[in-house]
């Protein structure tokens, strides 16, 4: 049985870390939703880009759930 290579330990890190430092800015956007902001408006208190919102949404599809469930209250 192979282990894990540096290159995918390495990658593996990496994800670990955007994902960390992303929690703060989505926990912003869901307060910013939750008070009936727009996702223009979210993306400005989150201190993100709107296609940086579009993009984390499209590859997580619980993000993009838990935001309109937010959206909607």
């Amino acid at each position: 049985m192979a282990g894990i290579t540096d290159i995918e330990r390495r990658n593996r890190a990496i994800h670990e870390s955007s994902e960390r430092r992303k929690q703060p800015k989505i926990q912003k956007l869901l307060d910013a939703f939750a008070i009936g902001a727009t996702p223009k408006e979210a993306c400005a208190y989150a201190e993100i880009h709107p296609n940086s919102l579009r993009s984390w949404c499209l590859q997580d599809r619980k993000l993009l759930w838990r935001l309109e469930t937010m959206r909607q209250k």
